[in-house]
């Protein structure tokens, strides 16, 4: 029997593993299993997670950074989908644990640019752009191999944010910013860097009658 489908008969029946040990193992298979799969089969992914939270929540004290770290997968995996509603819930879950035990750790940052980014999508901008703000602060002042990827990241969501709400001058400085970031890395960067060329493009002739925006995504104008 696969990992998700026996710890899913175990729920069911009400025989989660007795001791610690084997619920912490068997969350660990169900990861495993999951990141296995990884952006494939997305409603497989989120039973399996969901499996392995609940283990984890019975093991472990609530602010074991597991926990939060199957929150950011699950919010991950939701926002792969589609779902902005359930993404936001998992991602609020993790923020404010993280900010209870590591509040200014790499994995802060990346919940904050998570939910920002997952706010974003559902048009709840200035609350958006407040988090990704922070996110970007926190990244700055973060020291650790590639974290030059992770600030372009936020530049990225950043600009995404700032066009969605009309700011196109401020949306063409954050992904120059973007650019900037990953000056330094060489070939790997390559790719990317044409990437925030072109959106720098884009951005450039929006005001331009008939232009296409930049992100697909559209917000309702607001009401005057």
């Amino acid at each position: 029997m696969r990992a998700g489908h026996l710890a899913l008969a175990l729920l069911l029946a009400g025989m989660t593993p007795a001791s610690a040990d084997d619920r912490l193992a068997e969350a660990e298979r169900l990861t495993q299993a999951a990141q296995a799969v990884w952006g494939r089969d997305l409603a497989q992914i989120d039973l399996w997670l969901r499996q392995a939270l609940s283990l984890r929540e019975l093991a472990l004290p609530p602010g074991d950074p597991a926990i939060p770290d199957t929150l950011g997968m699950l919010g991950r995996n939701a926002f792969n989908q589609g779902q902005m509603p359930n993404a936001e819930i998992w991602f609020r879950r993790q923020l404010t644990l993280e900010e209870q035990s590591r509040p200014t750790s790499f994995e802060a940052a990346r919940a904050l640019g998570d939910l920002g980014a997952t706010l974003r999508e559902q048009c709840q901008l200035p609350e958006a752009e407040q988090l990704v703000l922070r996110s970007l602060a926190l990244r700055q002042a973060l020291s650790m191999e590639g974290i030059a990827w992770w600030r372009a990241g936020s530049h990225d969501n950043l600009s995404k944010v700032h066009e969605m709400m009309g700011r196109i001058d401020d949306a063409i400085t954050d992904t120059a910013n973007a650019s900037e970031a990953i000056a330094d890395t060489g070939a790997p960067g390559t790719a990317r860097r044409q990437q925030y060329g072109e959106r720098l493009r884009c951005l450039r002739h929006l005001p331009e009658p008939g232009a296409l925006p930049c992100w697909p995504t559209r917000c309702p104008a607001p009401v005057a």
